[in-house]
This record gives C-alpha cells, structure tokens and sequence, in this order.
C-alpha cells in the first residue's frame, strides 16, 4: 500500500493534538518498563486509555498486512522535517511499526523490533535541548539518550515535566520513570 509522503516541522507538532504525543510516547520507548507493575510503556498508556492508537494508526498509515508484506514500514510515511545546524537536517519516519532517525539523509536510529537508541548522553540533550522552548525537540530526541546512572532522578524530573501538558500529572511520574527506565545505561 502507497500514499503519499506528509513532511511536516516542530512548529505543526504544536498545532496536532495531544494524540501524536500520546502515541509518539508509546511507540518510542521499546525498552521502557514500569518497574512497579512490570509492564511495557505502552502496556500501561494502554491499560490507562492515555492514547488513541487509531489515530495513530491513521497518522503512521497502518493497513492490515503491513507487518506481514512490509514489516512495519510503509512506502510513504509521515515524516518530521527539522534543521538541527547549518549543517544537519534531521528527518523522522513515522511507520505503522518503527520510527526511523535520519541525519543528512543517514539512518542513525530506530526504534522497531530491531532498535537503535542509546545515541547521545542525557546531558548532551539537554545543553542542546533542554529549555521550555525546545520541549518538541527534546521529546523528539529523547528516545535516543541514554541515561545514567547520576542522572536517573533528574532526568524523571526533567522528562515528567515536559509530559506534563501531555499527560495527566497523574501519571507523569509513572510514564517518565519507565522511559528513564529503558534509556538507562547498561
């Protein structure tokens, strides 16, 4: 199945509903856990009703088969468009069954079955990320940091803040520690 190819930049993210960043968040993290229930990230963004995944489903262009004829990817997938440097345009796939990080047209990480993360420190997302300002591209570029451990409380602090508008304060706490979780150091 084909479709047309959707570009858009941080600056539509902000105008798409909380639908995108629900599901961006469960379909980002594949080695996210809740220590306390044992369940997978988007077991319990699942199990809490937190996400729309038939928006999701929509927006990546899923289709009955997709993992079967394609294993996951589609032809034409929604992507995010972001000038990083004078040098470095960052490209974002989004398909039915991995989100593929591109650099000047270079795959550097996915997050399907056979995941890439663990790109850059913590530390590094956020001198370059960090500010309220940044929040699209620091939720962005967080499935590739890896945390350590130093820097585990901090980083539930500074990723349950960002989610904050996303999710409800509620559970904030609950889903920031499960990506710390999955984004720690071996």
């Amino acid at each position: 199945m084909s479709r047309q190819m959707k570009f858009f930049t941080l600056d539509d993210t902000k105008i798409l509903s909380t639908s995108f960043w629900k599901c961006f968040v469960a379909s980002s993290f594949p080695t996210a856990m809740d220590e306390k229930t044992d369940s997978s990230l988007v077991e319990l963004i699942e199990e809490n009703g937190l996400a729309d995944f038939e928006w999701w489903n929509d927006f990546t262009g899923y289709y009955d088969g997709v993992f079967d004829e394609a294993d996951g990817c589609v032809d034409e997938p929604a992507a995010l468009i972001c000038r990083l440097s004078a040098e470095h345009m960052l490209k974002v796939e989004f398909h039915p069954g991995d989100i593929i990080y591109y650099v000047n047209d270079k795959q550097i990480a996915c997050t399907g079955p056979d995941y890439r993360i663990h790109i850059f420190p913590f530390s590094d997302l956020l001198n370059y990320a960090g500010s309220a300002a940044d929040k699209p591209l620091f939720l962005i570029l967080l499935p590739l940091a890896v945390i350590g451990q130093r820097e585990a409380d901090i980083a539930v602090k500074v990723i349950a803040d960002a989610l904050e508008g996303i999710f409800g304060e509620q559970v904030c706490g609950q889903v920031a520690g499960s990506i710390v979780y999955g984004l720690m150091e071996e």
